[in-house]
């Protein structure tokens, strides 16, 4: 009844300004095209001729209808503006509601500052993060966080993108109130206003200290013998690659230290595999506290170990490292009530005269470090170049898996040492 409105026109009565009249509003609201013809669309072959004053009386009610159809369509478009304005204004709240809550319940920090980077609002699981109150750290730039652990390049890559009008994603190292360090990935990104101008930066941030810790210990583990600590053969071999390099460039010495237990095998078979553990946990100790810091101690196998002594003198200084160690490892070993007792056989090759590649030294050294069990055990063995007459031995020794002379000799019965040699 609003829309037809019978009592200013009687339904069912139309004439041409009255199509035309709906014909430019449906054009208005784009259901028709603008300045569409209604040529054709009404029949009136023969109309009656109607006297002039019946035409301008029909025209004035027009006109009036018209007029008072434009208001009443204006005000309803009014009306239907305001009830919309209205309904987005409360969706908008309702929305601001729903953000709000989600800000104040999220399980991450969030941090809101104004163009010059003072702190404005941080939500309650900040607090919680970092043990500073929200009333602690408004007004403040978020940099008292910094724990200096941060590479400053990072910052500078956050500045740029954030001056760009460009969100940035990275990690910061930050320290809480009460002095612990943890890491966050932080997601900072502006806010602008009509203008295009930055009002705001947003910054959520995850804490990711666990995620860190586990990359940490994967790498270290991928780089690190897992019982004692020392560099793996990875690493180790990747530091004596270096330093080989280094040798051949600047013409400083190296040597490569093979150092393998004896006796060590009865130790695990009498009293097991954890206190075989701890006995090689000593070894470590004991090798390590024998060398530089600048030195490298490595661990790549079961009882063996090696060691890189970096820019050596001559070989005296090399052997007199290489004693030093084999008295330590004589030296009794105390695990819970017992006292074990082991020795080490030792073969060392040094760069650039016993090789000046890292393969070449490397075999040397086991070639020494065999002559030295084969001479007894507990022994030091420099590497000579005499010693590649024994060399097809000892690779008869590592295929068998063992490298003790008794074990070779027992393993090579019946064959010969000549046939073992060719």
């Amino acid at each position: 009844m609003p829309l037809i409105r019978p009592d200013l026109l009687e339904i069912g009565y139309m004439s041409p300004g009255r199509w035309r009249h709906i014909a430019s509003v449906y054009a208005e609201v784009g259901a028709l095209p603008a300045g569409v013809t209604l040529d054709g669309f009404l029949y009136d072959p023969a109309p009656e001729p109607y006297p002039l004053w019946v035409v301008a009386g029909l025209v004035a009610a027009l006109a009036l209808a018209v007029l008072v159809a434009a208001i009443a369509t204006y005000i309803h478009k009014v009306n239907q503006r305001l009830v919309h304005s209205l309904h987005e204004v409360r969706q908008t709240q309702e929305r601001l509601q729903v953000l709000s809550q989600a800000i104040e319940h999220s399980p991450t920090s969030i941090v809101i500052t104004g163009p010059d980077s003072t702190i404005e609002y941080v939500n309650p699981f900040f607090t919680q993060e970092t043990g500073y109150s929200a009333e602690e750290v408004r007004g403040r730039n978020p940099s008292f966080l910094q724990s200096g652990m941060t590479d400053e390049a990072t910052f500078r890559d956050m500045w740029a993108h954030l001056a760009r009008g460009e969100p940035w994603v990275g990690e910061l190292v930050n320290r809480r109130k009460s002095g612990e360090i943890y890491w966050e990935e932080a997601h900072v990104a502006p806010v602008k206003d009509a203008a295009g101008r930055i009002n705001h930066y947003v910054a959520v941030k995850l804490n990711i200290t666990a995620r860190r810790e586990t990359q940490q210990r994967l790498a270290y583990l991928a780089h690190h013998d897992d019982l004692t600590g020392l560099p793996n053969r990875t690493l180790f071999f990747e530091r004596l690659a270096h330093a080989v390099s280094l040798s051949r460039r600047n013409g400083r010495r190296v040597a490569l230290m093979y150092i393998d237990l004896d006796r060590f095998k009865p130790i695990n078979d009498t009293w097991g595999h954890a206190v075989g553990d701890e006995v090689l946990r000593e070894v470590a100790r004991r090798i390590t506290g024998c060398v530089r810091e600048t030195d490298t101690v490595g661990r790549i196998g079961g009882d063996e170990f090696v060691v890189l002594l970096l820019e050596v003198d001559g070989d005296e200084q090399v052997i007199a490292v290489a004693e030093k160690i084999r008295q330590a490892l004589n030296e009794t070993i105390l695990v819970s009530d017992l006292r074990l007792s082991i020795s080490s056989s030792s073969g060392i090759a040094i760069a650039p005269q016993h090789g000046n590649r890292e393969i070449e030294l490397a075999r040397n050294a086991d070639l020494a470090m065999y002559c030295a069990k084969e001479s007894g055990r507990d022994k030091v063995r420099l590497y000579s170049a005499s010693m590649q007459a024994v060399e097809p031995l000892a690779d008869a020794v590592r295929r068998l898996g063992g490298r003790d002379p008794a074990s070779t000799r027992a393993a090579l019965h019946g064959q010969g040492r000549e046939r073992a040699r060719r």
